[in-house]
């Protein structure tokens, strides 16, 4: 099994990608990434409220709420680079 870690540009690819209203299948496909991170991904974006915000720059938030992930991820596994 491969675990690539997608960099934080991707991830903001990929939900602006979602927030177009594209399939998980289409969203994987264009970004070469598996149908199923697309799920989980819009699944995470779903819990952070990131399609619900009208008028907030959901991109800047996603950022901001992905370098938080990044930054809990990486204390919670004693990686403090």
């Amino acid at each position: 099994m491969s675990e690539r870690r997608l960099k934080l540009m991707d991830i903001r690819e990929m939900i602006r990608h979602i927030r177009e209203k594209r399939s998980d299948r289409q969203v994987g496909k264009d970004l070469g990434v598996d149908r199923r991170t697309v799920k989980r991904y819009r699944q995470w974006a779903q819990e952070q409220g990131l399609f619900e915000q009208n008028g907030v720059d959901v991109e800047t938030r996603a950022r901001d709420l992905l370098r938080e992930q990044i930054a809990d991820d990486r204390f919670l596994h004693g990686d403090r680079r």
